[in-house]
């Protein structure tokens, strides 16, 4: 059974600055619903879809991720 610890890290891609899309859902996806993962214990990463920086800090301050 897997745990948390073996979760894989859920890469959300960030598109124009502002649209959020879960590549393993495979949909658009809001702030609201990118917190809600948190709390639920997924772990999360946000990057710029044309860079490939990391944002997740800009999108939620103060929540670590991953």
């Amino acid at each position: 059974m897997k745990t948390k610890r073996d979760q894989p890290i859920r890469l959300i891609k960030r598109y124009g600055g502002c649209r959020l899309y879960d590549a393993t859902a495979k949909r658009y996806v809001s702030p609201d619903d990118i917190e809600r993962l948190t709390l639920e214990g997924v772990k999360v990463t946000v990057r710029e879809a044309e860079t490939g920086q990391e944002v997740t800090e800009e999108l939620l301050p103060g929540r670590r991720m991953h």
